[in-house]
């Protein structure tokens, strides 16, 4: 029997080139992988607990999972591999950018989570970001796996997240 992930996004770059549409400015490497690892994490622990709950808002019934992804504990905080090494500068054209508004905007209470949060992790510094990230305990224990890879569970990283209110903060 084969488990098929099911995901709101197909692409991590359907995300990270909406975050570059809603940024005035061009998003550094770091800022986009905090910020897709925050969106990630919290959309992870917060849908994830409605699905497993099976509470659904009319057709609201989401994926726990925001986009396919594997966060690696590097030193510089979480990052997806497969994205820094297809797009090491998370530079999108106007092209990619105008086709993740049109996907993005299809998911209605997705994009009003994507805003609201990017809205927050927006207004910290690069350092902040990356010093939060770097003390989450799945972030920690994955750079003392000592694997070659670091990679974050998800699963720890859900849970993690359930008992934080970052979007609070």
């Amino acid at each position: 029997m084969s488990h098929e992930e099911n995901y709101v996004f197909n692409s991590v770059h359907t995300v990270a080139a909406y975050l570059q549409h809603l940024s005035s400015i061009q998003l550094s490497p770091i800022r986009t992988h905090k910020s897709l690892y925050y969106l990630f994490a919290c959309f992870g622990a917060y849908y994830g607990s409605i699905t497993q709950n099976n509470v659904h808002e009319g057709s609201l019934n989401y994926s726990n999972k925001l986009f396919p992804a594997r966060f690696e504990a590097w030193d510089s905080g979480p990052v997806i591999r497969d994205l820094f090494e297809e797009n090491k500068d998370c530079y999108y054209n106007q092209e990619q950018i105008s086709f993740s508004i049109l996907e993005i905007e299809k998911h209605n209470e997705v994009m009003l989570f994507i805003q609201e949060l990017f809205e927050q992790l927006s207004s910290l510094s690069e350092f902040t970001l990356r010093t939060i990230s770097t003390s989450d305990e799945c972030y920690i224990k994955a750079r003392q796996s000592g694997m070659k890879t670091n990679e974050i569970s998800m699963e720890e990283m859900f849970n993690e997240y359930k008992h934080k209110n970052l979007m609070n903060n």
